[in-house]
């Protein structure tokens, strides 16, 4: 009958190394793919990679489970001290197979270790291009499309326009009518159907008074409504109410009119193409200071080609008609054009504009020319 046999201390002690080898081995491969699952899944973006990371955990968890069955059962099997010489060459054979598995494992294990860390830089890639704030972001309207929206009165585009206009030459001869227009554009939801755009302009006036003196102050400001489809066909169009506040604080500017008219818009986006015209009619509804008196049409027909990345050459010339003008004093008629581009100073996008009037028709003591100097500020909507 077979005689059970045991192992002998030194035995003992080679499996029991063998096993402690593998185990540390294991260890460290399982917390590092329990470290890297862990950080992956607290990335919001990490979603995509999980998988991996939990397949790799599982993996180790099973190679460490086989490697301790394995090597238990090398140690309840190895022979005792009473076996024959076929015996003890068998063991010295397992003992020196023991010895080079230990000593191959690490380089094993770092061959792991860099297999993982191949698998795992393209999803880190992932992760960090995911988080990053280009990613973040919605997706902006072009440079062109923001230019197309400048170019319609009644888009839905938050502005914030400063006008400079340079009025020299004619009667004014070699003084300069500086007036600064700041014009800020809000759009507003009314319902699924309807828009709303409000539109104020705040003219502040330098006014040459004499060869050498001038007066400086605020204008008549403006408040225009404009009521406008939500979802334009080819046609965008816009109405509303236009109102004249006697707020002028020059004296040559002071009119003391509260007036009040209607006003329209229309136009066509085609291709490259801006295409339209505004049109408002001012009428006296209260004057207290005489002439001159608010009774005001104003005409201003635009075509606007883009070039693209956002380069457009503007064609919008700003016609008057003063009905309390005297006949033959009525009409301002300017012709000319300019260039404008839209561009971002820091995080803001913003469109900048040069244009050069000529008054073809003018009343007596106006400007010969107009130089007209634009920045506006763009907020566009998400």
């Amino acid at each position: 009958m077979p005689r059970k046999t045991r192992n002998s201390p030194d035995e003992k002690n080679a499996s029991a190394a063998v096993e402690s080898r593998h185990s540390e081995a294991t260890r460290n491969e399982l917390t590092s793919s329990v470290s890297m699952s862990t950080r992956l899944r607290t990335h919001p973006a990490a979603w995509r990679i999980r998988w991996t990371s939990e397949s790799t955990l599982l993996s180790a968890s099973a190679r460490l489970n086989g490697w301790t069955r394995n090597v238990s059962e090398a140690s309840s099997m190895a022979p005792g001290p009473a076996c024959n010489a076929r015996s003890v060459d068998r063991r010295a054979v397992e003992r020196r197979s023991a010895r080079s598995t230990s000593a191959a494992a690490p380089a094993s294990t770092r061959e792991g270790s860099w297999a993982r860390v191949r698998r795992a830089v393209p999803a880190l890639w992932l992760v960090l291009a995911a988080a990053s704030p280009a990613a973040a972001q919605a997706p902006q309207p072009s440079a062109t499309d923001l230019a197309k929206q400048t170019q319609n009165p009644v888009a839905s585009l938050t502005s914030l326009p400063f006008q400079f206009n340079f009025n020299g030459g004619g009667d004014l001869k070699d003084q300069t009518l500086f007036n600064t227009n700041f014009q800020p554009v809000i759009p507003f939801r009314i319902n699924d159907r309807w828009n709303g755009i409000s539109r104020t302009i705040v003219p502040i006036n330098s006014v040459p008074t004499g060869p050498t003196t001038r007066a400086s102050g605020i204008g008549d400001i403006q408040e225009q409504f404009f009521l406008s489809p939500a979802h334009p066909g080819k046609i965008i169009w816009g109405v509303g109410p236009m109102f004249s506040f006697p707020t002028a604080t020059v004296a040559p500017m002071q009119t003391g009119t509260w007036a009040l008219g209607p006003g329209a818009v229309v136009l066509t986006d085609r291709g490259p193409w801006v295409i339209g015209g505004l049109f408002q009619q001012f009428w006296p509804i209260s004057d207290v200071n005489g002439d001159p008196e608010t009774d005001l049409f104003v005409m201003q027909p635009f075509v606007n080609y883009n070039f693209g990345d956002g380069w457009a050459l503007a064609l919008a010339p700003l016609m008057t008609a003063n009905w309390n003008a005297a006949s033959g004093q009525q009409w301002t008629v300017p012709l000319g054009a300019g260039i404008s581009k839209v561009t971002v100073l820091g995080a803001r996008p913003m469109n900048v504009s040069l244009q050069y009037y000529y008054n073809v028709k003018r009343p007596d003591g106006s400007a010969g020319f107009q130089l007209r100097f634009a920045v506006s500020l763009l907020y566009p909507h998400k």
